[in-house]
């Protein structure tokens, strides 16, 4: 795992994949229910995510998910929105996006610092979890 100053989305636009934290919330109209921040911003930038994500929770349950056309990843942190990020589920998330990774032949997934700003989680109780499982081509980026 490396660990750089960047913008997500400036990856994304310059066709790299991305990884955002999510939950396995679905609305009761069938629709993902997302945090506040990146997944809410994903939303915005791809109007179809939300039915796409909450029909995948609703027959999958809450695991790691690719959208090809948008070249993302989702990644579950929590169960629910309001719940704070939990640790083991970050474990089996990072491993399954590692499987997708390897199984792509990606040379690079960009993401941030899973669980922590609306996860309540501190960078330095996720960081080894992450550096255990992924190797360098995944790459966590913080803001300048």
């Amino acid at each position: 795992m490396r660990e750089e100053v960047g913008d997500l989305w400036q990856q994304n636009s310059q066709g790299h994949w991305i990884g955002l934290a999510t939950n396995g919330a679905v609305s009761a109209s069938g629709t993902a229910v997302l945090s506040p921040g990146l997944a809410t911003i994903a939303a915005i930038r791809f109007p179809f995510l939300k039915q796409q994500l909450g029909e995948l929770l609703a027959r999958s349950g809450n695991h790691v998910d690719a959208f090809p056309d948008y070249r993302l990843f989702t990644i579950p942190t929590t169960p629910v929105p309001s719940d704070r990020a939990d640790p083991d589920l970050i474990t089996r998330s990072a491993e399954e996006l590692l499987r997708y990774v390897t199984h792509m032949n990606l040379s690079t997934l960009y993401t941030v610092p899973l669980g922590c700003e609306p996860g309540q989680l501190e960078w330095t109780t996720v960081r080894p979890l992450l550096n255990r499982i992924w190797d360098d081509r995944c790459i966590i980026l913080t803001l300048p």
